[in-house]
């Protein structure tokens, strides 16, 4: 029945999803907790058209257990160019249930292209909880050189008037035109709902590999690793895998 909810909502919003420059995909994963708690577990459907250059609608519908409790989540998200360097984005998710995920999440970006290998990111939003808020910013650059992409970022937040900043950094390895894979690791102080006891700002370090693999012309591999140490709560082990079919 999740499943069906999810496909009829995207289908009712992206009703040309099936023209050529459009792909669908579908991902599971699973993490491990140190702490003796339940495994986390989701599962996304996600719907994705190019509409032009620089110009693209997705959207995802989720599926999460964490902490023994399930939560179900839309999100949409919008890009266009603004001019011939700059590109714009919003995003927008909700969950009814919200027992662990945020209500609401919105949030706006800025691509600018400063050389052709060179560009910076910025953007702000907000998250909503049940019981607290969370305002949030980042800035960021990406270089390419030769077959590799390097990125850093820098993210702001505060969470009912508590800091939560932390950066990442990430280097990802091109062997074809959309193969690839990469490393990426993060450090600071993050505001998550954790394990019921409402959201709460803790020390965050995470290091992970991701990859994208094309099997045929229209079907792709998507996978990923990821340990995370969540303050003193827990430490995390995950795995994704997600199958991707492009029209």
């Amino acid at each position: 029945m999740r499943l069906i909810c999810g496909v009829v909502l995207l289908a009712i919003l992206f009703p040309a999803f099936a023209q050529t420059g459009s792909a669908i995909e579908w991902t599971q994963s699973g993490d491990r907790l140190s702490n003796g708690g339940a495994n986390w577990h989701s599962e996304e459907l996600r719907l994705s058209r190019q509409i032009a250059p620089k110009n693209s609608i997705d959207g995802t519908f989720r599926h999460v257990s964490r902490f023994g409790l399930a939560d179900t989540q839309l999100e949409i998200n919008y890009a266009a160019p603004l001019s011939a360097r700059l590109t714009g984005a919003v995003t927008a998710s909700g969950s009814t249930s919200h027992r662990f995920l945020p209500k609401s999440d919105l949030g706006a970006s800025l691509q600018y292209e400063i050389a052709p290998t060179w560009l910076v990111h910025a953007g702000a939003g907000a998250t909503g909880y049940e019981k607290a808020n969370v305002a949030k910013a980042m800035l960021g650059i990406e270089h390419y050189f030769s077959a590799f992409r390097a990125a850093v970022g820098w993210r702001l937040a505060r969470a009912d008037g508590v800091p939560a900043n932390g950066a990442d950094i990430r280097l990802d390895y091109y062997y074809d035109d959309l193969d690839f894979i990469g490393l990426q690791a993060a450090s600071g102080r993050e505001a998550a709902n954790i394990d019921g006891r409402g959201v709460i700002v803790s020390s965050v370090r995470s290091a992970g590999l991701i990859g994208r693999h094309g099997l045929t012309r229209h079907w792709m591999l998507r996978y990923g690793v990821e340990r995370v140490k969540q303050g003193d709560f827990y430490n995390r082990t995950g795995v994704r895998l997600g199958v991707q079919y492009a029209f």
